[in-house]
């Protein structure tokens, strides 16, 4: 199956520096016997104006490595390795530093609104606060721009909206909701976390060219971590594909999407729906389940459940080599598309 692409190129993201760039990140939690590991040794780089996409199945590690790197682990993590925003280390940063970036530097969309906003808050109140600490806008400037950016993301009688509290909307509304709190400030790195999970197909369109005129007028790099492989295809120039806590694939958006090398990779894009796909026919599913993350690492991770698992993969766990000029996979016997 081809997919369709619908990112927006940018011309200067290729040779400005990243805008974020990680080198073997780790992240546990516990000691001895109930150490689990979480995120393995992950690198990554995001320049301005790219958006990379991150996918794997609910456990593989995604949420972790990115709330690492905002410094929003608990203190029971151990986090090791490299995080560097704009060239400045991250890991270690005091929490005053951190703050000065979150919110205006670095925003996140997170998974859960619900959680997300502060629930004896309204709206307003937590949209304006937004723009009167990191932008210094006064009160009524703060509320016309908290309205436009409702008013962008389809919530309708944005004004009315803005005088509720989290629990009198939708689950679909509060998600839009952090969507524009998230891009309030117009931060140079933007994090989603299943932006789009509790949204109809018509607010996705609208959410996706929001995201899509951030990168192209403002040169915002994205991190997006998704199931949704549509949207993948529509937004991210390149995608990691994660495991277990590691990077089992890295590639162009558009190579991954058309010729798949990791097996783990091959098998989630056979679980996507497709409209020849009759209505009640059953849909593909990886079997097994993910490994125990507290269980001492033997081979690659996924040699259970792999069909093309061999005696080399439960003995060796492979590394993430290069395979291409741009694309690695960490497989002994990866796909061979020819």
């Amino acid at each position: 199956m081809r997919w369709m692409s619908l990112t927006v190129p940018v011309d200067h993201a290729i040779s400005a520096p990243p805008c974020l760039q990680v080198e073997a990140l780790s992240v546990r939690f516990g000691g001895g016997a109930r150490e689990i590991a979480a995120v393995k040794e992950v690198s990554l780089r995001i320049g301005a104006g790219e958006c990379l996409g991150i996918v794997g199945e609910s456990g593989s590690g995604k949420t972790q490595l990115f709330t690492a790197i905002m410094g929003l682990l608990p203190q029971t993590a151990r986090t090791t390795g490299s995080v560097r925003f704009k060239g400045g280390e991250m890991l270690g940063m005091s929490p005053t530093d951190l703050n000065r970036l979150r919110g205006r530097e670095i925003s996140m969309v997170f998974q859960d609104p619900m959680t997300s906003l502060t629930p004896h808050l309204r709206i307003g109140t937590q949209l304006t606060e937004v723009l009167m600490l990191h932008a210094r806008m006064d009160a009524a400037a703060a509320r016309q721009r908290a309205l436009q950016m409702l008013e962008r993301v389809q919530i309708t009688r944005a004004g009315q909206r803005m005088h509720q509290y989290p629990h009198e909307l939708s689950g679909g509304m509060r998600q839009r909701v952090m969507i524009a709190m998230a891009c309030l400030c117009n931060p140079s790195l933007l994090i989603a976390d299943e932006p789009t999970t509790a949204l109809d197909t018509t607010v996705q369109a609208q959410v996706l060219l929001l995201l899509q005129s951030m990168r192209r007028e403002l040169g915002t790099a994205m991190a997006l971590i998704t199931h949704d492989f549509a949207l993948l295809a529509g937004l991210a120039d390149h995608v990691l594909v994660m495991y277990a806590g590691r990077v089992v694939e890295a590639a162009c958006a558009a190579d991954l999407f058309d010729a798949p090398l990791h097996p783990y990779s091959a098998g989630l894009l056979a679980c996507v729906p497709r409209w020849s796909q009759a209505r009640a026919s059953r849909l593909p599913s990886i079997a097994g389940q993910p490994p125990d993350p507290r269980e001492p690492e033997a081979g690659c991770a996924f040699a259970p459940r792999c069909t093309r698992a061999q005696a080399l993969c439960s003995q060796q766990r492979p590394e993430l080599r290069l395979h291409s000029s741009s694309r690695r996979v960490a497989c002994h016997y990866p796909h061979d598309h020819g």
